[in-house]
């Protein structure tokens, strides 16, 4: 028969192969979610497409984070879109702005969306096949 200390140790090895489980995913699918925003990312120099990156996870008392985006400054624009001057001229583009208002890609947005559905799928499903 098994000792308390025995199912304790048993519940810190369990809870400590779920972190790494959970760790594990979370590297995978943010990767394979900045692959898929960089594929969406709208390109004219390939600087933005190239700066799409995630961070390290962060491990909170109830919850698990990390950061997908681009540190571009202009990146916010293109995401959630922007306001401009209507008539302006803009030597780089050899034009005269018409829009009062450029709407965003949500590149980020959609993808990240889908991604922690996605997550949330595969990390139970490994937590059932090897717990």
């Amino acid at each position: 028969m098994n000792s308390f200390e025995d199912l304790i140790a048993e519940a810190q090895k369990a809870a400590e192969k779920i972190d790494n489980i959970i760790s594990d995913e979370m590297e995978i699918k943010a990767t394979e979610c900045v692959a898929s925003i960089q594929a969406v990312t709208p390109v004219k120099t390939g600087i933005l497409r190239r700066s799409m990156t995630h961070g390290k996870i962060i491990k909170m008392p109830n919850s698990w984070t990390i950061k997908i985006g681009s540190s571009i400054e202009y990146a916010q624009a293109v995401e959630d879109g922007h306001k401009q001057e209507v008539g302006r001229y803009v030597p780089a583009i050899g034009k005269k702005l018409v829009k009062e208002f450029v709407p965003g890609k949500h590149m980020i947005r959609d993808n990240v969306d889908i991604y922690q559905d996605i997550l949330t799928s595969s990390i139970n499903e490994r937590i059932e096949r090897e717990i």
